[in-house]
């Protein structure tokens, strides 16, 4: 009888625990990525955001999940930079921020791009922004 109130008493701690996970924001992502890369590119960052989004969103679209999933991106011209983000919305109207590409280019014609992921299992998808940002194909791993 002990063994089962313990065990129930188990079940209501951790599943009040799970409501209790923050979403994973973009800084948070940034701060606690499981995957990250860093790199510069010899080209336009207005181009690179281009391919990247476009790639970004074939590779993550097609991917079958059990929750919504969006990518989106955004440019600061005055800045020169811009950030790509892959979001998933959960049932609770919850989002979490997955997978994170920020740009930043310099006075010349070079961009630096660096890419976060929340999930081990994409670093191959990591590794494919780098062939992407140097137009070398447009295959969604890596």
């Amino acid at each position: 009888m002990r063994m089962t109130i313990r065990l129930i008493l188990l079940i209501a701690v951790l599943s009040l625990s799970a409501c209790a996970i923050k979403p994973i924001t973009e800084d948070g992502l940034r701060s606690t990525a499981v995957v990250e890369d860093s790199f510069s590119v010899n080209r336009a960052y207005q181009e690179v955001f281009k391919d990247l989004l476009e790639n970004t969103r074939n590779c993550f679209s097609r991917q079958a999940t059990q929750d919504q999933l969006y990518v989106s991106g955004e440019k600061v011209i005055a800045d020169k930079t811009a950030t790509i983000r892959v979001v998933y919305l959960y049932g609770n109207n919850e989002k979490n921020v997955h997978f994170l590409i920020d740009l930043e280019a310099d006075d010349t014609e070079k961009t630096t791009v660096k890419t976060y992921s929340a999930d081990s299992g994409l670093e191959s998808s990591v590794k494919a922004v780098k062939l992407w940002a140097n137009k070398k194909n447009k295959q969604c791993k890596a």
